[in-house]
């Protein structure tokens, strides 16, 4: 296992390659690197303060957004963090009454919330409703953290008219207003098996999933990565892995057109390798370069790619004269694409190493093919 710490030392050492580029590429690539570095190396646990009705289950919640039993105790008055074996890890502070807001303004002010989920349920007293509203505008205080209005129903679908009513309550306090982002019926009754695991029949996964990716959207960039870890919500993740990707074609592609050593293919496999473990990574499962070094080769990549793209490119400079390493990068950064492709497909989208072979081959060849062309069209 590889852990992040070993990370930032890969692009630690990346950066300091970039300086032997020529001048003007080097700010493009530096450009791309730090959205990964973004990602992976301020990347923290999300801070989830819940607000609202007593009644509504703490313990469902959680377990519902991690799909597993991780809530074992009953909440003290501090933030509690939740971990399932490497899975993702989550901080949250159950600030609802009976405790006293100061209590939970002084938590807040050592870690700041990055959103407020007010929770409700249909059959709820008016007169404590009210009450949790009043609390609720005194916990958030001055926070800039969105507020969620979910209302925790114990069927799919739920009352459409308690929910409209949960948002006109939310929209009648002007702190809380102000923050609102949207109000969503959520069934977290879900059912555990003996091992741990969901028992399907009694699972609404569709609506939690939908919460944990408005949540997901919601919570700041360094917290985006282990929320949709622990999530599982293939969309969250593939949108961030397609952002490793596209850095990675790009720095790829950058480096190949350079007629130096550092252009050599160990480099590019490198930061190929990386990029798949960055997927695994973001898929849920832990660091590991062996995995994805193993997954590359089972593509049919046991070399590099960085050979491959070599190769490629040797064959394409035929037809351009005096371009070869410009084609070479085109070619570097068509082939790094077709990794991550399939890298997303493959543990994201869960399908067999079969169709990822595929995936790659295909992506490469058609990579390959828009390459001669636009160059015949020139």
């Amino acid at each position: 296992m590889m852990k992040l710490g070993k990370l930032l030392e890969h692009y630690e050492k990346l950066e300091r390659l970039v300086g032997k580029l020529p001048k003007p590429l080097q700010q493009p690539i530096l450009n791309e690197i730090s959205p990964l570095k973004d990602l992976f190396l301020r990347q923290r646990a999300p801070r989830v303060v819940l607000l609202g009705d007593r009644k509504a289950s703490r313990r469902s919640l959680v377990d519902a957004l991690f799909g597993a039993a991780v809530v074992h105790e009953e909440p003290g008055l501090r933030w509690t963090e939740y971990e399932n074996a490497g899975q993702g890890r989550m901080r949250v502070l159950d600030a609802r009454r009976p405790g006293a807001p100061e209590i939970f303004s002084s938590e807040l002010a050592d870690e700041s919330a990055d959103i407020f989920l007010f929770l409700q349920t249909p059959d709820a007293n008016e007169a404590a409703f009210k009450e949790d509203l009043e609390h609720a505008v005194k916990v958030v205080g001055n926070s800039a953290a969105g507020v969620l209005g979910i209302l925790i129903t114990p069927d799919v679908g739920g009352s459409a008219e308690a929910r409209q009513r949960l948002n006109a309550a939310l929209h009648s306090q002007a702190k809380l207003a102000d923050r609102l982002v949207k109000t969503l019926s959520v069934t977290t009754d879900v059912r555990f098996r003996l091992d741990g695991t969901i028992d399907a029949k009694r699972d609404h996964r569709a609506q939690v999933d939908r919460l944990a990716h408005v949540m997901t959207q919601e919570v700041p960039v360094e917290a985006k990565l282990e929320l949709s870890r622990l999530s599982g919500v293939a969309d969250v993740q593939r949108e961030i892995a397609q952002i490793v990707v596209r850095s990675t074609t790009a720095i790829c592609g950058a480096i190949g057109t350079q007629p130096i050593p550092l252009a050599d293919f160990p480099i590019l496999t490198s930061l190929q390798g990386m990029m798949v473990a960055s997927v695994v990574y973001i898929s849920g499962r832990p660091l590991n370069m062996k995995l994805a070094a193993e997954f590359m080769a089972t593509l049919g990549a046991n070399f590099g790619l960085g050979l491959v793209c070599r190769e490629g490119a040797r064959a394409l400079a035929k037809f351009l004269p005096g371009w070869g390493n410009a084609v070479s990068g085109a070619v570097a950064g068509a082939a790094t694409y077709a990794i991550g492709r399939s890298a997303i497909a493959f543990y994201i989208d869960g399908v067999s190493i079969e169709i990822a072979r595929r995936i790659f081959q295909r992506k490469k060849a058609s990579e390959l093919a828009r390459l001669e062309d636009k160059d015949a069209e020139e």
